[in-house]
């Protein structure tokens, strides 16, 4: 084999080692967040936790449980996906009439673009983000709708990073 080819299967077996113990790592930092805070600790954290593992498990080539990971990371922000083929439409829909509004009325819709933006919006944002790279290799209906939310919800909060991947 080519040295090439050795050294790019190196970088490769452990790029999935290491996601492999920073699962086991995510795994025992929610073990020991429940232990401390029981069901009472902060959506945001738990929210970036369950993304962080959700990101290991696509690298690994988990998408299906990777998915459930960042579902579940969504739904602690209160911004679960839909799941059903009709729920995707219909959510594509109203992303692309918000998409339409923006354009039409940005002073309206659209927030001045700024590099700072909360904590929470980076992470909703990076949730999108995770979730369309998964969707676009099998589901190009929820590529869209996670791109579509992407943009808009970018867009809608001022945040520069976001709006410019939407694009």
């Amino acid at each position: 084999q080519a040295p090439a080819v050795r050294c790019t299967r190196r970088h490769q077996a452990g790029r999935i080692a290491g996601d492999t113990e920073a699962l086991e790592h995510y795994e025992q930092a929610v073990k020991a967040y429940i232990r401390v805070f029981g069901d009472k600790w902060d959506t945001l954290q738990q929210a970036s936790l369950e993304r962080k593992m959700g990101e290991a498990l696509y690298r690994q080539g988990k998408h299906e449980q990777a998915t459930q990971y960042l579902q579940r990371a969504l739904s602690h922000l209160s911004k679960p996906l839909p799941t059903s083929s009709r729920e995707i439409g219909l959510a594509t829909i109203h992303e692309i009439l918000k998409q339409i509004g923006h354009r039409l009325m940005p002073s309206w819709f659209v927030k001045q673009m700024d590099e700072s933006v909360s904590p929470a919006v980076e992470e909703e944002a990076r949730l999108y983000e995770a979730m369309s790279f998964i969707a676009l290799f099998n589901n190009p209906k929820l590529f869209l709708l996670t791109e579509l939310k992407a943009l808009n919800f970018s867009e809608h909060n001022g945040f520069l990073h976001g709006t410019v991947k939407g694009y």
